[in-house]
């Protein structure tokens, strides 16, 4: 493949992610679109654990790799791989929030991509 493919279908690719990590975002901190928000539910352990106060959100079980293609699973697992400052940001203004996001997915594409 060439690489300008593999380039353009990376950028898509951070570009579903961004979109994705911002839904969740938004419905977690304002609890809108509700039907988004019931997907999502935030990881409570049983005993207190240094993953206690992270902001991470529970995976939900899947038997399917196609499962993996749902907002409740992609989500989630989108959120829980932001860095904590980015999770725990106040809410200053959510371009502030979505430009943060931007950049680590974008990292995080590219790097993935040079690995393999």
């Amino acid at each position: 493949m060439r690489w300008s493919v593999v380039l353009v279908m990376d950028l898509t690719l951070a570009r579903v992610d961004f979109k994705i990590a911002t839904f969740t975002y938004k419905a977690l901190s304002s609890g809108q679109p509700a039907y988004l928000r019931k997907l999502i539910s935030p990881y409570k352990p049983s005993c207190q654990l240094r993953s206690s106060d992270q902001s991470l959100l529970t995976i939900p079980r899947t038997i399917l790799i196609i499962g993996q293609c749902a907002f409740s699973w992609s989500s989630v697992f989108i959120w829980n791989s932001i860095p904590l400052s980015i999770r725990n940001a106040p809410t200053i203004s959510i371009q502030y929030i979505q430009a943060q996001v931007k950049n680590i997915l974008l990292l995080f594409h590219f790097f993935l991509n040079l690995a393999t």
